[in-house]
């Protein structure tokens, strides 16, 4: 699956229970998909998904993709040019408390590295 036109309309942070957003949902129409979150409004009980995050195109064929000769990539190398790095839990503790972050980065990164990528522009 290849993701194109990819927008960012605004960050998306899960508070917690009974804080808004409350649902969030990425919302498919053939190849087009939008990531969507409700503020407090509701149809009779059902959630309105009425805010945006995030936007873009799909598509389910990725054209470059050759099966006899996949991609790969050389992970040692990569951390060989390491700019630097930092725990997981200085991660964790750099961002904002109103962020409401709860131990999201502390419990899956170990160790989080800043790396020039080449193909970057």
């Amino acid at each position: 699956m290849v993701a194109s036109d990819i927008a960012i309309h605004k960050p998306l942070v899960l508070n917690g229970p009974d804080s808004f957003p409350g649902h969030a949902r990425c919302v498919i129409n053939g190849n087009k998909w939008w990531f969507r979150a409700s503020t407090n409004k509701f149809n009779n009980g059902a959630i309105i998904l009425d805010s945006v995050y995030a936007s873009g195109s799909f598509s389910r064929v990725n054209s470059v993709h050759d099966e006899n000769a996949p991609h790969t990539i050389d992970f040692e190398s990569k951390l060989a040019r390491s700019r630097g790095s930092v725990t997981g839990d200085d991660f964790y503790d750099a961002i904002p408390s109103a962020c409401h972050y709860q131990d999201h980065f502390r419990n899956y990164l170990k160790v989080v590295h800043e790396i020039d990528d080449e193909t970057s522009g």
